[in-house]
């Protein structure tokens, strides 16, 4: 790191610092301020105290501590995601909990996708539950997205909803979504209700799912038959992830504007593109969202990705989410220093089936290889699945925050 960029980070934590300090004095009978007043005079005497993306994760989770956790946001608010990591004082936490929020708050996925107040009660125990630097903000369905533009959805009791029937089978089907315009479905609508409760609600990051060009044209027409259009026709193709670039757009800056701090851009099925494919189909199309919000974004794959790491971080996304079957400790040479490495512990593994010491142990094991890399981020590889005991995910955050 050189000293210029020490500087400014340390400047940034000088200011987060004041800002704590003078909330305390000018709130001294307030319960919080001692609880402060401690925290600061430990660190300023060099002793143990937590780490400040904790004390963060407190402050955004107290309503009482609101303005103080306004302005720290504000302080964050244009640093790049590696430059918070460098200021945390631990490894940070970035984990998909969109799923097992409804069971953490004994509800049904389904009410969950429907009601978006049920979300927003399920999401606000989960981020008080969790006490992490990030408040997952939405729920986790595409489906909205294609019922909107004409696709037919089912929706299960306690299952993410599934596309039965695409949409877009021909030019003039695509003709007739370009003419129709952005369509919000209400659903669709439900998840800007609420991330602005949960921005009302937390100072906590906001972090808040978009969809990736790509994956939103398989959506809409078929991975198969898109993939086979690739080939025989990818001036279609080409015109389809327009048309989604401009929709995926539209939706992440409607979200910034209502109170997203991060953008997960999920870009799913691009995996199974080659290199060549990626970097026709996918990555130009990504960078257009990254550069049209000025949040950081971070970019999801799922599956076998290794062979698109480069054109993934050429995108400008400011960290790259891997699933489980990308070996990270492989991959960190190709990654730049300034995009962060998030990932990737098996959702469905001890995390799911084993105890909270097994969940510990494997999460240990995790950091264990990625820890001199600093641009690491801890994540699972994919959403945190419905039936995993709060037990478990419990032991593995309380690693990742005692991890040294």
């Amino acid at each position: 790191m050189n000293n210029e960029k020490a500087e400014d980070q340390a400047g940034k934590t000088a200011e987060i610092l004041l800002k704590i300090r003078s909330w305390a004095n000018e709130n001294p009978s307030r319960p919080e301020a001692a609880r402060l007043k401690e925290w600061l005079g430990r660190k300023e005497r060099r002793e143990k105290a937590e780490p400040l993306i904790d004390m963060f994760a407190w402050i955004g989770c107290q309503k009482d501590l609101r303005p103080l956790g306004l302005t720290i946001l504000e302080s964050l608010r244009g640093m790049k995601l590696v430059d918070i990591m460098q200021i945390s004082e631990r490894r940070m936490i970035f984990l998909l909990v969109g799923i097992v929020m409804a069971r953490l708050n004994n509800t049904k996925l389904k009410e969950n996708v429907l009601n978006p107040l049920t979300a927003f009660e399920s999401l606000s125990r989960t981020a008080e539950f969790l006490q992490t630097e990030f408040a997952f903000s939405c729920v986790p369905d595409i489906s909205a997205f294609a019922e909107s533009y004409g696709c037919k959805v089912k929706i299960p009791e306690d299952a993410i909803p599934t596309v039965t029937g695409h949409s877009i089978g021909n030019l003039d089907d695509l003709a007739r979504l370009e003419a129709s315009g952005p369509q919000w479905h209400d659903r669709l609508m439900n998840n800007f209700t609420v991330l602005g409760l949960m921005a009302e609600r937390f100072t906590l990051f906001k972090l808040v799912l978009g969809g990736g060009p790509f994956s939103m044209a398989a959506i809409l027409a078929g991975l198969e038959p898109l993939a086979k259009k690739a080939i025989k026709d990818p001036e279609f193709v080409e015109r389809l992830l327009e048309f989604c670039t401009n929709i995926s757009t539209l939706a992440a800056q409607m979200m910034v504007s209502a109170g997203a701090s991060f953008i997960y851009l999920g870009d799913p099925t691009s995996s199974l593109l080659s290199r060549k494919q990626y970097e026709r189909f996918a990555a130009p199309y990504i960078k257009r969202v990254v550069d049209a919000v000025d949040v950081p974004v971070i970019l999801h794959v799922c599956g076998k990705s290794s062979h698109i790491i480069e054109p993934m971080c050429a995108t400008g996304a400011q960290g790259i989410s891997l699933d489980t079957l990308v070996d990270l400790p492989s991959i960190v040479s190709r990654v730049p220093s300034d995009v962060a490495i998030i990932g990737n512990l098996d959702p469905v593994g001890p995390l799911l089936n084993g105890t909270p010491e097994e969940a510990a142990a494997v999460t240990r094991e995790l950091l264990d290889s990625m820890r001199d890399v600093p641009n690491y981020v801890f994540s699972a590889g994919c959403e945190v699945a419905l039936e995993t005991p709060p037990e478990n995910i419990k032991a593995m955050i309380d690693t990742v925050k005692s991890y040294h």
